[in-house]
């Protein structure tokens, strides 16, 4: 997988070494509610085999997935301040679902439960789209069953309980993290898709978690991820193909930078850069900031939003934050 899922659990690893946090009652065992709408409890070894709308090859639905639902709370305090204070933010999965299309991936639900991370990294091929989407979450879970639980039913939520399974662990700062990678080794697909779960633990705040979801696989029949508005506007006016789109929300990557979101997209068409400078300019980039360079025009909007165009390619940056 693209993202480094645990540089957000050192960080929230560290914070563990000076608190502690006793367990909060627990009012009801965790539950996942899968795509099937059944109802799983912890206490119950289930096994699910992917149906066809699981098949890889497949073309994707909008949508979340089934839900991994938690007996939440807030997280302990010194995780949150060891996590803002390096630039980072926790926002609800529902600021990222307004902006980004998952396709189908579950969503863990709870009281208190943070989004951490999260990426989309898509590139068109001569059938469809691969694509790699990971969502990665904090949460509190009273209800004592473990990572190993929670992570049986986010593989239930995602209807791979019945796929071959490669299990490692690792210690990181201290957190005990399991990662689970399912692959449907019997897909005729040239790209099966591959499911990866990661759990971590942390030994001295008992009760809270990182889970993380990602699959990568091919798709057939999709539409262009959309990433930003004025990617599909600029291919269109442009009479292009978007090829790539990339976004990455998570840790500011730098010492003292407090981004936390990037997004990249990548454009080809037909055409010189004066006309399509032209093109876009009099179109939906009107008003944005002209930069002559070598060779391409870099226009500039607001918010750290720019369009780089040179001869049969238009590429699209923005850095910032999710949220704040």
């Amino acid at each position: 997988m693209r993202r480094r899922w645990f540089a957000l659990v050192a960080v929230a690893a560290s914070a563990t070494a000076c608190t502690s946090q006793d367990m909060r009652p627990s009012s009801t065992d965790s539950t996942v509610v899968p795509a099937s709408s059944t109802v799983v409890t912890l206490g119950t070894q289930t096994s699910v085999l992917a149906g066809s709308s699981d098949s890889p090859g497949t073309s994707l639905t909008p949508g979340p997935g089934g839900l991994v639902v938690v007996d939440g709370g807030l997280l302990p305090r010194a995780v949150v301040d060891a996590i803002t204070r390096r630039g980072g933010e926790l926002v609800d999965s529902s600021v990222w679902d307004a902006r980004f299309e998952t396709y189908g991936l579950p969503h863990v639900v709870g009281d208190g439960v943070m989004l951490v991370e999260a990426s989309l990294d898509a590139t068109r091929d001569v059938n469809g789209w691969q694509r790699v989407d990971q969502l990665q979450w904090l949460l509190e879970d009273a209800s004592q069953h473990g990572a190993s639980a929670l992570l049986d039913q986010a593989a239930a939520a995602a209807g791979v309980s019945g796929l071959a399974v490669v299990e490692t662990t690792e210690l990181v700062d201290g957190a005990e993290c399991t990662k689970r990678v399912y692959t449907d080794s019997a897909s005729a697909s040239a790209f099966p898709t591959v499911w990866t779960l990661q759990g971590c633990a942390f030994p001295n705040l008992p009760g809270m978690y990182s889970l993380g979801i990602g699959r990568e696989g091919g798709f057939v029949g999709t539409e262009a991820p959309t990433v930003e508005p004025s990617v599909g506007q600029v291919a269109n006016t442009l009479g292009g193909t978007v090829d790539e789109v990339h976004v990455a929300f998570g840790h500011p990557e730098a010492t003292g930078s407090v981004t936390t979101l990037r997004i990249t997209a990548h454009v080809s068409f037909d055409g010189d850069v004066a006309s399509a400078v032209a093109a876009v300019a009099g179109g939906p980039l009107a008003g944005w900031q002209q930069v002559p360079g070598d060779a391409s025009v870099m226009l500039s909007g607001t918010g750290g939003a720019n369009w780089v165009i040179s001869d049969g390619t238009a590429r699209f940056s923005f850095d910032g934050r999710l949220q704040s």
